[in-house]
């Protein structure tokens, strides 16, 4: 024992023994009276400051016969190997721990044992109380008979750490104005006569009450079904075993469900409840639902928060026109390890938030379906490390409208919005912190997503954002790979996928990517906007416009590296203009002969008004590189894939395939040399005549495509093209093992007479074709012996050949990721959860099966798919007719509805 409590247990002796004299002068006190190890002795009419019933050893207090004792800061068991007992028996004897002015608290069992009896209409004043404080301890509060009665005007815990159990018997009341936390080890017992508690707010578990009793509160949450409906709007009586509660919700006090088991909150048509914040699964294992459904039916947490998967799990659904509202944030998948979902379903549903945090550091998913619409001040999608985030928002009026938005901030965030859905935010990042990722799906005709600040692919950390099948974005500047180390990816692919914006820096000092197929089309919203690529040192940036339809404005100015590197590549028809373009050294551009670079703008009077027929051709500033590319399959003539001004700079002009007429803008290709053999074939040309060359395996009919650089004077070149051997191939399926990638293509290539380098460079096309599905083409060669990939920026794919620029020649070959369909529902096997399914199965678009009676398509059977269209029984509470009692619980209730749906829908077939 070190020697403070020495000194400090003779310090309290001796104060024991000074007590004990005065208290053994004054015989007539003896209602007031202390044993054993109590600090300081108590005496008639006396205030104290601290007190241990029981420090180290076993003390008894009893306050008896109208005696009255006053303290604050009272121990009752303080250490681990003590006993502390505190009797308050008799009319007008009483206790009270407080002192104004100060914090007063009352510990029964603070890390020992203690127990605290009030008898026979005693009463008992505290400003705060904690039952079973510290790990180890226990407190007992014993409250027994009419009138005895114990008034708490601040919180209490029951088992904070320990274990505690109060006792209301036999008609006595415990009033606690404040809350009433029934933490992991605490119980509340009435017996089996009726005692009341009546405090402020109410947390507790189901099984934490036991006994014949009355709980009046104004807040809670619990494990419990609460039906609020017109008949009793925000006042509800139900029960938890047989102790009645008698909810009469306030506008101060939370509201929730799930506190450590399952519960769920239904708050029905025409019905309004407010409450300070709200909890759906509160502690760990605990799971909450919540329905908000119907015109009319509102829940409003004000100058609070909500949590949807506090530490467990929780669900909200906001349908058919049902409105919920949260002042401040709301938090899905609050902590680690936690599940918050949000449905927001149908015309007229709404959802109102503060900063609305979809993923905060567990996982968050909220769904904006059928004219749903979720308004936030700001939204972030995977907020803090560990967490995940997604959000759909699906259908035609489906809308969230928010602040800034970040879609991956510290975490993995995800955003799809389909089906003509729609999202409006005033900004955006994706992929925020270094180690966040972010994505971005618009897609299908008429679904947009409008950011009316900046926004940002690849902030710090990875962006992707994917505008398909007709989805349309709409920004303002855009910025792809913003910092250093950053990464930032786009694709607008498909007919009427559209992205506008007024400017747009393509890796600004990280990496970007933008990619524009298939008929998407990228639009500057001003004139005066500006398109970079590979902007400042340290960043690099990509461009591809592929396929007839496929275009890109670039505005007024058209930036190609500048202390970065930047290459775009216009491929198999695709289009881009802008009022004038500069290549700064290191960068390229690269133009095929189906394609049209068109350099130059409208002519513009001062007013704005454009000159449709004015056109006034642009120039062009090549310090870099031009390259001027016809493939084996074009038609031998004379094609012009520029057009503008003037060409100045230092930079050079590199034509693979054919011959470039510096004067008039176009580019001479002649015929292919043609050579067919087994396994490959050998290949003589002049340079200045023939540019293209395509060999065919006469056994497997797949050719290759090579083109090299036209010359002015004769150059004659020896070409080898001939199969990979077995012990390459094996290699390189050595590095796909336990992937489903597969080699489509493999070509070995030599030259006698040339090399090809940057200076001299080829364009190759390997025949990748394939009837199955694919994804993820990728390009390797092989170096010194070893396979690594080939990273092309310029790399096209027209469905048959894959072609890209190749500075030196080795072994190349094509890989793709196969996407098979092993269970024959139709759905991909990437995109199949459900990979087991029968063939022909009638699946969800993930490959999971309907569910007979999903009327709103959401996986399940519940009270939204009744409300759709299916019978379900009126019941009330514990009604003496049993007759629907389902799950034979003893009593109706929502869970006997829930099962009553499924075996409607079930038996129904529908």
């Amino acid at each position: 024992m070190n020697r403070f409590f020495i000194l400090r247990k003779f310090i309290c002796t001796l104060l024991a023994i000074i007590a004990v004299g005065i208290f053994m002068t004054s015989a007539g006190y003896a209602a007031l009276s202390a044993s054993g190890d109590v600090t300081p002795y108590p005496y008639k009419n006396w205030i104290s400051t601290n007190m241990y019933i029981g420090f180290s050893d076993t003390g008894t207090l009893s306050i008896t016969d109208g005696d009255t004792l006053t303290n604050y800061y009272v121990y009752v068991g303080f250490r681990s190997e003590s006993n502390g007992s505190v009797t308050v028996d008799g009319v007008g004897s009483e206790w009270t721990v407080k002192i104004p002015g100060t914090y007063p608290l009352l510990h029964v069992g603070y890390q020992g044992h203690g127990t605290l009896s009030i008898l026979n209409k005693g009463f008992v004043m505290t400003e705060s109380a904690s039952i079973g404080s510290e790990p180890g301890s226990s407190g007992i509060v014993t409250v027994n008979g009419e009138g005895s009665t114990w008034q708490n005007s601040g919180s209490i815990s029951v088992g904070f750490s320990g274990t505690g159990l109060i006792n209301i018997l036999n008609g006595a009341s415990v009033s606690i104005s404040g809350v009433t936390y029934m933490e992991k080890l605490g119980k509340i017992s009435f017996g089996g006569n009726d005692g009341t508690l009546t405090t402020g707010m109410l947390y507790t578990g189901a099984f934490q009450l036991s006994g014949t009793g009355t709980i009046n509160t104004s807040g809670i949450v619990a494990d419990e079904d609460i039906i609020l409906n017109n008949s009793n709007s925000d006042t509800q009586t139900f029960q938890i075993d047989n102790v009645t509660i008698n909810l009469n919700q306030d506008i101060s006090n939370p509201l929730g469900v799930g506190y450590r088991g399952e519960g769920r909150l239904i708050i029905m048509s025409g019905v309004s409840v407010a409450s300070s914040d709200g909890y759906l699964g509160y502690n760990s294992d605990a799971t909450g639902t919540a329905t908000v459904d119907g015109e009319g039916a509102t829940w409003s947490v004000n100058d609070g928060y909500l949590h949807v998967g506090h530490n467990g799990s929780g669900t909200l659904l906001i349908t058919n026109g049902g409105s919920m509202t949260n002042t401040y944030s709301a938090y899905l998948g609050h902590n680690l390890d936690t599940h918050g979902r949000v449905t927001v379903n149908g015309e007229g549903s709404t959802w109102n938030s503060g900063g609305l945090y979809v993923g905060e550091t567990g996982t968050g998913i909220l769904s904006v379906s059928d004219n749903g619409l979720v308004t936030s001040l700001a939204g972030y999608v995977g907020n803090n490390p560990n967490s995940n985030g997604t959000v759909t928002v699906d259908g035609e009026g489906s809308t969230w409208n928010s602040g800034i938005l970040y879609v991956g901030h510290r975490s993995s965030g995800t955003l799809s919005v389909i089906n003509s859905g729609s999202v409006i935010s005033s900004a955006a990042n994706l992929g925020y912190n270094a180690d966040a990722s972010g994505m971005v799906i618009v897609n299908g005709e008429a679904s947009t997503w409008t950011a009316n600040g900046s926004l940002n692919v690849g902030y710090n950390g990875n962006g992707t954002i994917s505008i398909t099948d007709g989805g349309s974005v709409t920004s303002t500047a855009t910025k792809l790979g913003l910092n250093s180390d950053s990464i930032g990816v786009a694709t607008i692919d498909g007919e009427g996928s559209t992205w506008n914006l007024f400017g747009i820096n393509v890796g600004l000092n990280g990496a970007g990517t933008l990619s524009i197929t298939n008929g998407g089309s990228l639009v500057q919203t001003s004139h005066k906007s500006s398109f970079s690529i590979g902007s400042q040192s340290g960043s690099v940036g990509a461009v591809t416009v592929n396929g007839e339809g496929s275009t890109c404005d670039g505005g007024l100015h058209l930036t190609i590296g500048y202390s970065g590197i930047g290459t775009l590549t216009l491929t198999e028809g695709g289009f881009v203009r802008a009022n004038d373009v500069n290549i700064f050294s290191g960068s390229t551009l690269t133009v095929d002969t189906e394609s049209f670079l068109n350099v130059g703008y409208y002519g513009r009077l001062k007013d704005g008004t454009i000159i449709e027929d004015d056109w006034r051709i642009g120039d062009i500033s090549n310090e870099g590189t031009v390259r001027l590319v016809a493939d084996t399959g074009v038609i031998p003539g004379i094609y012009t894939p520029m057009a503008y001004g003037t060409m100045a700079g230092a930079g050079i002009v590199q034509t693979l395939g054919g011959i470039w007429d510096a004067i008039d803008h176009t580019i001479t290709v002649t015929d292919n040399v043609m050579a067919q053999g087994i396994g490959g074939a050998t290949v003589t040309l002049d340079l200045a005549v023939n540019q293209r060359v395509l060999v065919t395996d006469a056994d497997s009919g797949n050719s290759v495509d090579v083109g090299f650089l036209g010359t002015d004077t004769s150059v004659v070149i020896t070409l080898a093209v001939g199969a990979v051997s077995d012990d390459d191939l094996d290699l390189l399926r050595g590095l796909l093992s336990g992937t489903s990638e597969k080699i489509l293509s493999a070509w070995n290539f030599s030259t006698l007479n040339y090399t090809v380098s940057s200076d001299n460079p080829a364009y190759l096309s390997l025949d990748a074709y394939s009837t199955e599905n694919l994804s993820n083409l990728t390009i390797w060669y092989l170096v010194d012996g070893a396979w690594a990939e080939y990273k092309a920026s310029d790399l096209a794919f027209d469905g048959i050949d894959a072609s890209f620029v190749a500075t030196s020649l080795s072994a190349y070959a094509v890989t793709a990721t196969i996407l098979g369909d092993l269970d024959g529902d139709g759905i991909l096997d990437e995109q199949d959860k459900c990979p087991n399914t029968p063939a022909g199965a009638n699946v969800y678009d993930d490959g999971c099966i309907v569910i007979k009676g999903d009327l709103n398509n959401d996986k399940r059977i519940g009270l939204e798919d009744s409300q759709l269209g299916f019978k379900v029984i009126t019941f009330q509470q514990n009604s003496a007719d049993t007759s629907s009692d389902v799950n034979d619980d003893g009593k109706i209730d929502l869970k006997d509805t829930i099962y009553i749906i499924q075996h409607i829908k079930n038996e129904s077939g529908e």
